[in-house]
């Protein structure tokens, strides 16, 4: 096939995996915890690929602009999601995805980046892949999903092109999709992004995000309690653990602090 069949397209990108999955595959070899991993797996693939439809569906409802979809893709441990327009239903799609993840015990790592792709039901490539991994290996570090400037600045050329970068960034921060790391890099703010969907809607929704709120309590607690002797990985839960309580505190959930 010649070069020219391939070619790069400008894409909005997500690509996260899952923190310590080779370790709970090792420690569940033999048993019937490897399935249980994989079918949870398969739940979150479901999730996403229904929330990808109803958030893209929305789109075209509120702004009346065609859209491209969400597209994904998984491979082990590896998610891969992206789209040319759906910039903002991304955003609120991955939040969800990971606190339904662990909501199961399963914490993510990864990155939020706009570059090139070719994307097909084949092949997934491109400086914007590159790009991608190297925000979630080198500087997401925590269970966090960075979010990088070229994100942000994109933003302002789709949904909102008469907007200036910094405007973008503060309406992201200010609706709780963002938040500011004390490193200086932005995040998905999953907590309050699930909160402003969920949280502050009738009992019976607000119901379903306390119960999130909880799982996410007691799994932060019980991982920061079985790796006491494993400083690295306990640094990971502990950026958890301050991120949650900042959450309570915020919303005065005062109950819910670790």
């Amino acid at each position: 096939m010649k070069s020219n069949e391939f070619p790069l397209e400008k894409y909005f990108i997500a690509y996260f995996d899952i923190l310590g999955y080779e370790a709970k595959i090792a420690a569940t070899a033999g048993g019937n915890g490897t399935s249980e991993i994989a079918a949870l797996i398969n739940t979150a693939i479901q999730f996403a690929e229904k929330g990808a439809e109803t958030l893209g569906t929305l789109a075209f409802q509120s702004n009346g602009m065609p859209t491209d979809g969400i597209k994904l893709k998984v491979f082990s441990d590896n998610f891969f999601l992206c789209t040319k327009d759906n910039e903002f239903e991304l955003l609120q799609l991955v939040a969800n995805i990971q606190l339904f993840l662990i909501n199961a015990d399963i914490f993510i790592r990864g990155a939020l980046c706009y570059g090139d792709l070719f994307f097909d039901s084949k092949f997934v490539f491109g400086p914007g892949l590159i790009h991608a991994y190297k925000l979630e290996s080198e500087i997401a570090i925590f269970p966090r999903i960075v979010v990088d400037d070229s994100y942000i600045e994109n933003c302002s050329l789709h949904a909102y092109p008469e907007s200036a970068s910094d405007e973008i960034r503060q309406a992201l921060d200010g609706l709780g999709l963002l938040k500011m790391d004390s490193d200086g890099y932005r995040f998905s703010n999953y907590l309050d992004t699930m909160y402003m969907i969920f949280g502050e809607g009738p009992p019976q929704t607000k119901s379903l995000f306390i119960t999130s709120l909880k799982a996410h309590k007691k799994y932060i607690e019980a991982n920061l309690s079985i790796n006491t002797n494993r400083l690295r990985i306990l640094q990971k839960y502990q950026w958890c653990k301050n991120y949650h309580n900042e959450f309570c505190k915020q919303h005065e959930l005062l109950e819910y602090i670790i």
